[in-house]
């Protein structure tokens, strides 16, 4: 599925990408569900409609592309689990490395060669949030039900 998109983005056809763009940013708001205001920020900042609506009428350039690729690998880095940090940080200089070397990039080059693979690394950041989050509820069940147990929450923030 991932080569089909890659064919289909590298073509100029968009619409798989703004699928996964709105699968990531579901993902995202879950993850912030429980804040009102991180939810508002992320709804303001990060809007696949309004990216394809700009794209669809020529008004999205790859300035834009760059910044909303920053702000998300900014959340993300900060949604990590502190045993994953390092590993997050590494990505978003990464990220940021990869946005300097393509400044000035034509827009559907730029998305060509950065956005998908981004949006792609950047729902398995996500979702080792998630992993972490479970993980650490079960870690939370198994202390209050075995106090004493193999399983620590100690071991779940590690």
């Amino acid at each position: 599925m991932r080569d089909a998109l890659k064919e289909q983005v590298v073509a100029g056809e968009y619409s798989g990408l703004y699928g996964l763009l709105e699968e990531l940013q579901k993902a995202m708001l879950a993850l912030v569900a429980h804040s009102e205001r991180s939810r508002d920020d992320l709804i303001d900042h990060f809007d696949p409609k309004f990216i394809e609506q700009q794209a669809t009428h020529g008004a999205l350039d790859t300035e834009d592309v760059a910044a909303l690729m920053r702000y998300l690998a900014a959340n993300i880095v900060s949604y990590q689990a502190a045993a994953d940090e390092a590993e997050a940080q590494a990505w978003a200089r990464e990220v940021e490395a990869s946005l300097e070397r393509s400044s000035g990039m034509p827009l559907q080059a730029f998305i060509s060669a950065h956005l998908l693979d981004f949006v792609h690394v950047a729902i398995e950041r996500v979702q080792k949030v998630y992993l972490r989050v479970r993980q650490l509820a079960e870690a939370m069940q198994n202390e209050r039900d075995n106090p004493s147990g193999p399983t620590s929450l100690g071991e779940a923030l590690a």
